[in-house]
């Protein structure tokens, strides 16, 4: 999950309504899960969602939506740094075709 910071006058200041503030849901696991990004426990869990047979309902869970885009967030630079590559390979192979048909 990610850590969320509410501004500090949301926690001490009393005079102010609680309708122009937002509501903070906190939810707690009771199962502990390894949450560094390529360990072996992270990756049995990821495959084990994909394995079970109630794809439609275990991912529509909150939980699980939360698990997922912090695993997302985590490994999210890869993907980036792949599309930098692919683009810097394509930009390479228009220069060279360029320069052979010329």
């Amino acid at each position: 999950m990610q850590q969320i910071k509410p501004p500090m006058d949301f926690l001490f200041d009393m005079s102010a309504e609680l309708d122009d503030k937002f509501p903070v849901n906190i939810s707690i696991s009771t199962v502990k899960f390894n949450m560094q990004a390529g360990s072996q426990e992270s990756v049995d869990l990821l495959v084990a969602f994909r394995n079970c047979g109630n794809e439609s309902d275990i991912f529509s869970t909150t939980y699980v939506k939360n698990l997922l885009d912090f695993k997302m967030g985590q490994t999210q630079w890869i993907s980036y740094g792949l599309l930098l590559s692919y683009l810097f390979y394509l930009f390479t192979i228009t220069v060279s075709t360029e320069k052979c048909y010329v």
